[in-house]
C-alpha cells in the first residue's frame, strides 16, 4: 500500500511510500540493526520506493523516496518531468533538481541542453514550462529553466545533480 510519512494510507492515485507485509516478510537485515529499525515498522516493510495505486488497484512506480521532490505538498519524481521535457523537439538532454526558494519551499528547476545552442533563450524556457504544464499536473512544471552546453557529470558518468542544485 502507499502511505504518507506517518504510515497512513494515502488516497487512490496519490503518491506515497510503499509498505508491504505478509507471511514471507523478512525479520530484518542481517547484522544491521540500524537499517532494520529504519525499514521494518509494526510488521510492515517500508521499502523507500514511491508508488501510487489507481482506482482499479494498479500500482505505478514513482521512484526512490530519496530521489523524489516534495512540491506544493505532493510528490514529484524528477524523472517524470525530465521524460516530459525530453519529448520536446528542442531538448537534447535534461536534468531536474529541487531548489529551495527563499521562503524554504522546494521547487523543480530544469537544466536543459538544447538540441541547438542558439535556441536556449527566454522564449524556449517559457515554451518548455508551458509544454510541461499542458502534459503534467500543474505543480510539476519547472519554475526555472537553465540552459547549459553540457550537464555536469560525476567520475562515473552520471549527472551530478548535487552540483546543479548548488549552482542555483
Amino acid at each position: 500500500m502507499a502511505c504518507d510519512s506517518d504510515g497512513v494510507e494515502v488516497e487512490r492515485g496519490d503518491v506515497g511510500v510503499m509498505r508491504v507485509r505478509g507471511d514471507s516478510l523478512a525479520r530484518g537485515y542481517w547484522n544491521d540493526e540500524e537499517k532494520t529499525q529504519a525499514a521494518f515498522r509494526d510488521g510492515w516493510f517500508v521499502s523507500g520506493d514511491m508508488i501510487s495505486v489507481d482506482p482499479d488497484g494498479y500500482v505505478t512506480y514513482g521512484g526512490r523516496a530519496d530521489d523524489m521532490l516534495k512540491v506544493s505538498g505532493k510528490w514529484l519524481s524528477p524523472k517524470e518531468l525530465e521524460n516530459c521535457l525530453l519529448e520536446h523537439g528542442a531538448v537534447r538532454e535534461v536534468a531536474v533538481v529541487g531548489v529551495r526558494t527563499s521562503d524554504g519551499l522546494v521547487k523543480p528547476s530544469a537544466f536543459v541542453v538544447p538540441v541547438s545552442p542558439e535556441r536556449g533563450d527566454a522564449s524556449l524556457a517559457q515554451e518548455l514550462r508551458a509544454w510541461a504544464k499542458s502534459r503534467l499536473e500543474p505543480y510539476k512544471y519547472p519554475r526555472k529553466v537553465v540552459f547549459l552546453d553540457d550537464l555536469p557529470r560525476t567520475h562515473l558518468g552520471k549527472v551530478d545533480r548535487g552540483k546543479l542544485a548548488r549552482a542555483e
